[in-house]
């Protein structure tokens, strides 16, 4: 329990390094790592149904501000999270709005990698 607390605030402050050009107060983004110790409830190392609904609203509102999302458009923030984490790029509006209203992310089984994938491409566009 101590080394998964360790790991935690240790990759917390690497996190917070990485933003070091943005202004915290506008973006705080939770580490991938923050996220499946809170999000994978039956800690088996995996993020699926409703674990990965729950990760979907921890990321949320960083999606929004990131995406610049405003008005109707917020319904969309799930939509980029499941995108992302399904095709590994960020969608263009098009794909986004097909995704929305046509795919589902039911049998989306994510580990710690690829939600480390989606930080990456997301947050840190790399």
């Amino acid at each position: 329990m101590k080394l998964k607390l360790l790991a935690t605030i240790l990759l917390g402050v690497m996190t917070l390094n990485s933003f070091a050009n943005d202004s915290l107060v506008d973006l705080v983004v939770p580490s991938p790592i923050e996220v499946m110790s809170r999000a994978d409830i039956d800690e088996n190392g995996f993020l699926e149904g409703v674990e990965l609904e729950f990760a979907s609203e921890i990321y949320e509102d960083s999606i929004i501000a990131i995406a610049s999302l405003e008005g109707d458009d917020v319904k969309f923030a799930k939509s980029i999270f499941y995108y992302v984490l399904a095709y590994k790029r960020i969608p263009t509006v098009s794909q986004l709005v097909q995704f929305h209203y046509t795919e589902s992310a039911r049998g989306l089984k994510i580990d710690f990698a690829g939600l480390q994938t989606f930080f990456n491409i997301t947050f840190l566009q790399i």
